[in-house]
């Protein structure tokens, strides 16, 4: 991610994206404005919007360190339709530990610690590994 602007009064950043799309066999890029909130003095919680085709999301952090951060997904925007972690879903079988994406600096080694952690606490049953260990490029699955 590329941080285009990022406003320190209102807890407001836009980030350009880029991620690899294995349906379309592409690179794309998506815009999204992030804006921070705290539930507990602490800004840990995220809502995402995007005006070029990512979903519209909720995260709150769980673990942050230098290279790596664990979010939970706790609510994501599809269209007209919204998935929200505990709703009934015909095809999806809920899971017993939260929903999470485990996000890495780009060029950097994901820890040890943050792997644990995501492992430890969150929904593991099917990880999808997209890029290498550093980040810098797409892993052969």
């Amino acid at each position: 991610a590329i941080t285009v602007w990022k406003n320190l009064s209102d807890h407001t950043s836009y980030q350009s994206l880029q991620y690899y799309n294995k349906t379309a066999s592409s690179w794309l890029t998506v815009n999204e404005t992030f804006y921070f909130y705290n539930k507990s003095g602490v800004y840990d919680y995220m809502n995402a919007s995007s005006i070029t085709g990512g979903p519209a999301g909720q995260y709150q952090f769980l673990y942050a360190d230098v290279n790596c951060s664990v979010v939970q997904v706790l609510c994501v925007h599809f269209e007209r339709r919204e998935r929200i972690l505990g709703a009934s879903a015909r095809s999806l079988e809920e899971p017993t530990k939260p929903l999470c994406h485990q996000w890495v600096k780009n060029g950097t080694t994901v820890t040890n610690d943050c792997n644990e952690f995501f492992m430890k606490n969150c929904y593991n049953q099917t990880i999808y590994y997209d890029y290498d260990d550093t980040c810098t490029s797409l892993r052969k699955l």
